[in-house]
């Protein structure tokens, strides 16, 4: 069995941390799209800030309780896709490749927590 290089180890874990924070700032800035109505209702989340478009023909075809549940359906898939958002850094890449599943959950656990904050 090698000897552990714990500078080196610490140095790897310092890099996969400044990575998950560039590519958390990368997902943050980027834009998810929801859609509902057959397009008609469309919501927008990006940085943060929510956008709804809805076309002039939704206003017409449904009912109000029809375009508020279209409204709620857009917003809710364009907030799953920012939420389904995968950090992955090349520290648990080589982890995946070497050590195999256990590792990869621990791994994906503190990732998964780093992000919610």
């Amino acid at each position: 069995m090698e000897p552990v290089n714990l500078d080196a180890m610490m140095d790897d874990i310092g890099r996969s941390i400044t990575e998950a924070t560039e590519q958390l700032e990368q997902h943050r800035a980027r834009s998810f799209e929801g859609t509902a109505a057959d397009d008609l209702v469309k919501a927008v989340v990006c940085g943060g800030q929510l956008q709804i478009e809805i076309h002039v023909l939704a206003k017409r075809r449904l009912d109000r309780e029809d375009l508020a549940a279209a409204v709620v359906q857009a917003v809710q898939d364009a907030d799953r896709q920012a939420r389904e958002g995968v950090i992955t850094t090349s520290l648990q890449r080589r982890a995946e490749s070497a050590t195999g599943d256990t590792f990869d959950r621990m791994f994906r656990d503190v990732m998964e927590r780093f992000t919610q904050r």
